[in-house]
């Protein structure tokens, strides 16, 4: 096994970017300008410090990041990006409470070193792009209900009534304009067409609420396991049982994708209604008395499992696989 690289924590800003350095016992820091030019000074920073390569840490936060990240990836660098409630706690646990952009930067560097967290890949181009269109018919989704709001105050004059619903007409136009864009984008791409196809077999999966699902990282090389994807997602169930005092609920975990969860939601309400073995599997759960919000969740975990299932093998939806006790043959009685 080869030794680990040395740790640099990148904390990064709209503008700027500060970095900090560990190796061989020591530790260095500065600060580059958030560009072409400044990932290059980065590079001949750690040259002159005797450093080839390195294992580069930023927080999965906005878009500021992502040149820099695809910059770093492409010079042969490993990166992770990690999630920000995972460093926020670690450095918590490190007693450190300053917080400036160099301590931040600092603070990666040690969560690199002690954690080593999981490398990073920048997703296929094709994918990129259909994350770009999702997220932006997301806006515009959203931008459209909160003008379908505005428009229930009875104490607009009618002069902005007709402004809020030109406006709602404008944004429907784009929605449309934006789904068909998608469409044709999963089309175009045999990569994207094999997985949405494969997506749209499962119950309560429609062709928008794949690329959704897509769009989010939840593609066949992303993970290794059922475990890691429902992880991802926040869909983990955490318990707080101690002794014999504590006895807390069971809550999903949240530390995860909450636009997956988002995308999930309706997906997991049809599939209990129109599907036979959801359905069924459902009224077991509230014969047993689950709450109404733990048997969702228990659908959107369910159906992250399907999704990776048959991501990974490549096979569309089998009921019988996924619900193999539906489908158990009668044993006839000894005579």
């Amino acid at each position: 096994m080869s030794d680990p690289l040395p740790p640099l924590g990148l904390d990064v800003a709209k503008v700027s970017f500060q970095a900090h350095l560990r190796w061989d016992g020591k530790s260095a820091s500065h600060g580059f300008a958030n560009s072409a030019g400044g990932f290059e000074q980065l590079e001949d920073w750690t040259t002159s410090l005797g450093v080839q390569q390195f294992h580069a840490c930023l927080e999965a936060t906005g878009t500021y990041s992502d040149a820099l990240a695809d910059y770093l990836c492409s010079h042969g660098h490993q990166i992770s990006l990690v999630n920000a409630a995972r460093v926020v706690a670690f450095r918590k646990s490190e007693g450190i409470r300053s917080k400036t952009d160099q301590q931040d930067a600092k603070v990666l560097a040690l969560f690199c070193e002690q954690k080593r967290p999981a490398l990073w890949r920048p997703a296929p181009a094709e994918l990129q792009e259909l994350t770009c269109l999702v997220r932006r018919r997301l806006e515009v989704q959203a931008m459209k209900q909160q003008e379908v709001n505005r428009l229930e105050n009875s104490r607009w004059d009618e002069q902005t009534r007709q402004e809020i619903q030109a406006h709602i007409a404008s944004l429907q136009t784009q929605l449309s304009t934006l789904t068909k864009r998608i469409t044709r984008h999963l089309a175009a791409h045999a990569s994207l067409q094999q997985a949405s196809g494969l997506l749209v077999s499962l119950p309560g999966i429609a062709q928008l609420s794949a690329a959704h699902v897509l769009a989010e990282g939840i593609w066949p090389t992303n993970f290794q396991s059922a475990a890691q994807v429902v992880g991802y997602s926040g869909l983990a169930v955490k318990q707080e049982r101690s002794g014999t005092s504590v006895h807390g609920q069971e809550r999903i975990d949240r530390t995860g994708n909450a636009q997956l969860r988002k995308a999930l939601y309706m997906p997991a309400l049809v599939a209990m209604r129109i599907d036979a073995d959801f359905a069924r599997w459902v009224a077991g759960m509230r014969a047993a008395g689950k709450p109404n919000k733990v048997i969702i969740v228990a659908v959107m975990r369910k159906l992250l499992h399907l999704i990776y299932g048959v991501l990974k093998s490549q096979q569309p939806y089998d009921p019988r696989k996924a619900f193999p006790s539906h489908y158990q043959e009668e044993v006839p009685l000894a005579a």
